[in-house]
């Protein structure tokens, strides 16, 4: 994603209403620094369109002189300009690696996606839509269920380091309001993490993946409640 950036278009019509088709396609033009795509294939950038699950590229045109890539669209929604790495950057050669070796080059790149993953869902605000209207007043624990549940599932999810998932159930996205094993895993990353707020205070060195007064603190503290 060149420069992080995520572009939220919208239009709006004569009477007020808000936009998001139209009848004839528009097209759309992006820039971009030298610096924002240092290690990226340059002839590779597309203009992506979020269909409010996966990032769509669109046939995109770049034009090296002015640093702009441009496409047409007929529906309004968020977009990004995206390009793959450099080959030389890209290419892992595994060859001669051991299992341990293998095993921690998997975990970088599952780190890197979970990484993307969290800039996105907070780039389309996920977590305030999820936590509208929720504050956490309730200590919570495996096999209870509540919106504040799911709210504490999207709010463990935009931080690759307390994330719930991957993929699957309890993911970006896909968050649930039932307290299961995942969970409680992401909880204690959570509580970790605050250590000195949420585990020192009481006397713990590691998280419990209970969701008890101190942890609710926090929670409510990211929330601004």
């Amino acid at each position: 994603m060149v420069g992080g950036k995520v572009y939220q278009l919208t239009a709006t019509g004569g009477s007020g209403q808000s936009v998001t088709s139209f009848s004839k396609d528009i097209t759309l033009s992006f820039t971009y620094t030298d610096e924002e795509i240092e290690g990226l294939d340059e002839d590779s950038l597309k203009v992506y369109r979020w269909d409010g699950e996966n990032w769509v590229a669109l046939p995109s045109t770049v034009d090296k002189a002015t640093n702009t890539v441009s496409a047409t669209t007929s529906q309004f929604s968020n977009f990004a300009l995206m390009g793959e790495e450099k080959t030389a950057e890209t290419v892992v050669d595994t060859t001669g690696m051991t299992q341990d070796q293998l095993r921690a080059e998997i975990a970088r790149l599952i780190a890197l996606i979970a990484t993307l993953q969290a800039q996105i869902a907070q780039s389309q605000g996920i977590t305030s839509s999820a936590c509208d209207g929720v504050t956490f007043t309730r200590s919570l624990s495996l096999g209870m269920t509540g919106d504040d549940v799911k709210c504490l599932q999207t709010i463990l999810n935009r931080s690759a380091d307390t994330q719930i998932a991957v993929s699957g159930v309890g993911s970006i996205g896909n968050e649930t309001n039932y307290f299961g094993g995942l969970t409680r895993g992401a909880v204690i990353k959570f509580q970790n993490k605050y250590a000195s707020e949420v585990l020192t205070p009481i006397g713990l060195t590691t998280g419990t993946g209970y969701v008890g007064g101190k942890t609710i603190a926090k929670l409510n503290q990211i929330l601004g409640r």
